[in-house]
């Protein structure tokens, strides 16, 4: 089970029946099974990285914007020279920083997408949109982008005043068409670590019911064994756990989605943990003095966490709902400002 320790040696016996056998043994030897919280860290690790990446992405995409708008302001008073050549240069520069950091964030995402495949920490569908994110790293700087700077660079070289408009004009269609890029890597990007988290509660709501159903057995078998206590302790661990993964879902939520936001905050705030922890103690306080009592704890408590994982399912599906028609609508808007960009250009 997950955070379950194992000791063990080896030991070997030879051949030897005359004096024998000769017996090897090994130093003691540990295993440890990470628990859900470790494993799940270990992906928020990677992803707060992400996070980082993008922002310093977007500093240098505005540093660009800075270059452009500077160039731009040059070439319009008919200013084409070394001096434009050089910003040129720092803009190609920038543009390699930008594509060196995109290809950091597509090896992270995909240190993160192993992770996840490893340890069986997400669904398939989740496991798609990670998918797709890294398809859209691998396509972000287009042919297009560093060939309109070449251009600019030679029709800078030769003094050309009408084509380095022309060719201004085109870097700016490709470098306005990469910052909506950017923008909707991050929007899928949040949205894969909102439903990570849901996928996340899912587990933990999982392995806690899981447990009860274990801790229920035992009282069957024997009321009076004292592993009950330390089950229920784990248990009790296992709810405080799940309460600080929806509180930090519910803080992720809150712009992407107010609703799922409330409804966490709803749930974390309900009956349904206090009545659990309540039970857990009476099951803890009565184990060996009131076995009939303890048994109903322990009923009550499964009752509880299933409500409670029914409720965790609503929210996803309604999340997962909501998703989806943002996502068509996205890519709505993507089309209508391509078609946009295209009338702007001619």
């Amino acid at each position: 089970n997950p955070g379950d320790e194992l000791f063990y040696y080896i030991k070997a016996y030879d051949n030897n029946i005359k004096t024998g056998p000769g017996i090897g043994k090994s130093d003691v030897l540990r295993a440890y099974f990470p628990n859900l919280e470790e494993l799940y860290f270990e992906v928020e690790e990677q992803q707060d990285q992400v996070v980082d990446t993008f922002d310093n992405m977007m500093d240098s995409l505005d540093e660009l914007k800075d270059m452009y708008e500077e160039i731009s302001n040059d070439v319009l008073k008919e200013e084409t020279g070394w001096k434009q050549e050089k910003e040129v240069n720092k803009m190609v520069q920038e543009l390699e920083n930008i594509s060196e950091k995109i290809e950091s964030l597509d090896n992270t995402i995909k240190t993160i997408e192993e992770l996840n495949e490893k340890n069986n920490l997400i669904n398939s569908e989740l496991g798609e949109k990670i998918e797709k994110l890294r398809k859209m790293f691998q396509d972000a700087i287009s042919p297009e982008l560093m060939e309109s700077l070449r251009k600019l660079q030679e029709s800078l070289s030769k003094d050309d005043f009408q084509k380095s408009v022309q060719e201004l004009n085109n870097f700016e269609f490709e470098m306005n068409d990469l910052e909506r890029q950017l923008d909707r890597m991050i929007e899928l990007f949040e949205q894969i670590v909102i439903e990570q988290k849901l996928d996340e509660l899912v587990k933990k709501s999982q392995s806690m019911d899981n447990l009860q159903k274990d801790i229920t057995e035992q009282i069957k078998e024997n009321e009076s064994n004292p592993n009950i206590n330390a089950m229920a302790n784990t248990q009790n661990e296992n709810l405080n756990d799940l309460l600080n993964t929806m509180n930090e879902t519910e803080s992720l939520a809150k712009e992407l989605d107010p609703n799922l936001a409330s409804n966490l905050n709803e749930l974390q705030n309900s009956s349904i943990p206090n009545d659990i922890k309540n039970e857990l103690q009476n099951l803890s306080n009565n184990n060996q003095k009131k076995p009939k009592t303890t048994m109903e704890s322990s009923n009550k408590i499964e009752n509880d966490i299933q409500n409670m994982k029914d409720k965790i399912d609503d929210m996803i599906q309604s999340h997962k709902k909501k998703a989806s028609i943002e996502m068509l609508n996205m890519y709505i808007r993507i089309i209508k400002n391509l078609i946009d960009m295209s009338y702007s250009q001619e």
